[in-house]
């Protein structure tokens, strides 16, 4: 049977009761609904470091969402759990600053001109662009940052029912990795640089 929790969505006040004052959150939107034109589910994560760490769990209506991006300790991101059971990769933009989390750990931060990847600096001019790829076959998808003479690991995933499985299509592949794309997106604007998706992913 489906779920209908989205049937029982909450206040954007009721999913930030219980916040410490002087922390940093992410409301990182988690899964659609039947109609994602009216509710979607959220994840609240606390920024601790270089770290983050799980708070809440909750429908809300879009109109309670938008609430969330006017209080100030709040950060509203995005996490590649929309058809998934729970998310691994969580991201925010807020102003100059753009992060990156894989499994809860910052895995990428960017910071006016200051980028860290994986806990090395990587000089911004030298960047040339954001590629989103497909790797053997469907199985693996990611991103990487394209520098004159290297492509440096981002993030990635791998899917091996997209082998296995002979009635993975196209729209299987799309709900997959729609997050590497947004993602993908996302951080060649806030680089100013291109987005280069492999084929199966333009």
């Amino acid at each position: 049977m489906a779920s209908r929790q989205h049937e029982h969505p909450v206040s954007a006040a009721e999913f930030t009761n219980d916040l410490a004052h002087d922390g940093v959150y992410i409301a990182a939107i988690a899964s659609y609904s039947p109609d994602p034109n009216k509710v979607n589910r959220y994840t609240l994560y606390r920024e601790q470091a270089e770290r983050i760490e799980w708070c809440a769990d909750a429908w809300l209506t879009v109109a309670e969402a938008e609430k969330l991006a006017t209080m100030a300790n709040i950060r509203v991101g995005e996490s590649d759990a929309m058809y998934m059971l729970g998310p691994i990769v969580v991201w925010y933009r807020h102003g100059d600053t753009l992060k990156i989390f894989s499994e809860d750990k910052l895995i990428f931060s960017l910071n006016g001109q200051e980028i860290v990847l994986h806990g090395n600096a990587i000089n911004r001019a030298e960047i040339r662009s954001v590629h989103a790829y497909l790797d053997r076959g469907w199985v693996e998808c990611g991103l990487r940052l394209v520098l004159p003479k290297e492509e440096i690991l981002i993030a990635y995933q791998v899917n091996e029912i997209a082998s296995m499985d002979i009635t993975y299509d196209g729209l299987n592949l799309l709900c997959d990795t729609w997050w590497a794309v947004a993602l993908g997106r996302l951080l060649s604007e806030a680089l100013a640089v291109p987005y280069v998706p492999d084929e199966d992913l333009a």
